[in-house]
């Protein structure tokens, strides 16, 4: 009998994305996306009110702030070309590793209208990607706005006013700031007999290249609809519209591209409990 007759196994050093049986994955190492454009509305807000969305493992300011960062990205390579829609939420974090503490935000939740961003980003990443649609980024007498709905429902708007850009000088600074971040997020996969699953903290590196930045005045709304009528969003939506919002920030509208390179994903030591079991799954099926 032939290899190629004995059945399907991944084999050693080739990533693989679901559904594996087809063959590695034609992602790249390296993503690039060619184009993005990010409506960026921040809050200062509660720590002990945020601190049950974040890992134990990562640390938060005396004074967190929440991002809320509408975007959308065009000529992406793993899609040929074509582009898609999201909304990122991200609480500013840090995590004091073994080469002292990195600083960057831990992405709770995302959402996004095509299907291959939000299985890759949880496949490889572990950001928490949801479905969603939305309404496309009105533009009117320099105001910015959108809307993001489940169902019809509507799970939040934004808008930016007044926008204006900045001079060079600020823009420079932000562009330097920005060229390197980092991503911490969740990735999990639940046990099943004779299988732990995944449960862990990831850091990845982003890179961006900031080409435009423009400021404005900005108005956030956070719905928290019903789970009948929101069944995928509406715990999360609940969580997001308790936080308090203590100071709501000046909005950014930024442009420019962006580059991913997967190989910077990093899992964290986890941190658990003195006395928290580890879970483990017995022999017929159940949870012990």
């Amino acid at each position: 009998m032939s290899a190629a007759s004995e059945g399907f196994t991944c084999h050693p050093g080739e990533r693989y994305e679901m559904p594996i049986v087809f063959g590695p994955t034609e992602l790249p190492q390296v993503s690039q996306w060619g184009w993005l454009r990010a409506l960026d509305i921040t809050f200062v807000t509660d720590p002990a009110a945020v601190r049950p969305l974040v890992p134990a493992e990562l640390d938060l300011p005396e004074k967190p702030t929440v991002i809320f960062s509408r975007r959308t990205f065009d000529q992406v390579d793993y899609l040929a070309g074509h582009g898609y829609e999201e909304l990122c939420v991200g609480i500013s974090v840090s995590h004091n590793g073994e080469d002292g503490p990195t600083k960057g935000n831990f992405w709770p939740v995302m959402w996004v209208d095509q299907v291959r961003p939000l299985t890759v980003g949880r496949e490889f990443s572990g950001f928490g990607k949801l479905a969603a649609d939305f309404t496309p980024i009105r533009e009117e007498s320099g105001d910015l706005s959108w809307e993001m709905t489940e169902y019809g429902t509507l799970l939040a708007r934004g808008a930016i006013r007044n926008v204006k850009p900045v001079d060079d000088a600020v823009l420079g600074k932000i562009a330097k700031v920005g060229s390197i971040g980092y991503a911490f997020c969740a990735r999990y996969m639940p046990p099943v007999v004779n299988s732990p699953g995944v449960d862990e903290v990831t850091r990845c590196e982003m890179r961006s290249q900031i080409t435009s930045v423009k400021v404005g005045d900005a108005e956030l709304e956070l719905a928290s609809p019903p789970w009948k009528d929101a069944p995928n969003g509406s715990r999360v939506m609940s969580a997001l519209s308790s936080l308090p919002i203590l100071e709501l920030r000046q909005a950014m509208v930024i442009e420019g591209t962006s580059s991913f390179d997967r190989s910077t994903i990093t899992a964290l030591p986890r941190k658990r409990s003195a006395g928290t079991p580890v879970t483990a799954v017995a022999a017929n099926g159940s949870v012990r």
